[in-house]
């Protein structure tokens, strides 16, 4: 039998080249912080969410804004495709740098969905969503293809998918009605933020990574 969450809501799960948008720094938000005393640090950051939701006052946005619940599941969306193709990576790349990254992106989006089903809970907003038929495309397609082309088609889906999240969680984050998820989105961002140089950095140091990149433009 599984335990619920004390509210009685179901339990938490681990589970174009964009231009880098840098958080600003009237957002508030602290960056996630990694490796070393990871367990520390992940529960000082958890906590840290959980008190800026109480911070909020547990205000709500309107009963069924539309807005809310789009960004809500857009959001659980990118966490579900970033983890699904760095699954793919870790089973069939040969590439450390590549496989360093999907590990990451494992971790990352996996603790962003746990505070992201947290933070929809007061909306109400649906955070277990089916991956679309495009994102469910790119990744059967990317399941079918070895390294070094692998490694290059992957890099060139996350770098494009990095750039989407940054521009709509950073736009959440200042302008969002949702007090919650708006807290999760300032939360979220210096993350995403932090995604996309590590991928710049892999495609400078790869450089048929980022030709790939350009001819998917």
């Amino acid at each position: 039998m599984r335990e619920l969450h004390p509210n009685g809501t179901e339990p938490l799960l681990p589970r174009s080249k964009g231009i880098i948008l840098e958080p600003s720094a009237t957002l508030g938000v602290t960056r996630f912080v990694r490796h070393g005393t990871a367990s520390m640090k992940n529960s000082t950051l958890t906590a840290a969410f959980v008190l800026s939701l109480l911070a909020s006052g547990a205000a709500l946005a309107q009963p069924g804004d539309p807005k809310v619940a789009m960004f809500a599941q857009d959001a659980s969306l990118s966490n579900q495709f970033e983890m699904e193709e760095a699954k793919i990576i870790l089973q069939d790349s040969r590439n450390p740098r590549t496989r360093a990254f999907a590990r990451q992106m494992i971790h990352d989006h996996g603790m962003a969905q746990q505070m992201l089903d947290r933070a929809a809970g007061p909306s109400g907003s649906a955070t277990r969503i089916v991956l679309d038929k495009g994102q469910q495309k790119l990744i059967d397609a990317l399941g079918l293809m070895d390294s070094p082309k692998l490694d290059e088609t992957y890099v060139a889906d996350q770098q494009e998918s990095h750039a989407r999240a940054t521009a709509s969680v950073g736009d959440f984050a200042a302008n969002g009605s949702d007090p919650s998820l708006r807290a999760w989105a300032r939360a979220t961002l210096p993350t995403i933020v932090r995604h996309q140089r590590e991928l710049v950095n892999i495609t400078a140091s790869e450089p048929e990574f980022d030709a790939a990149a350009q001819t998917e433009q």
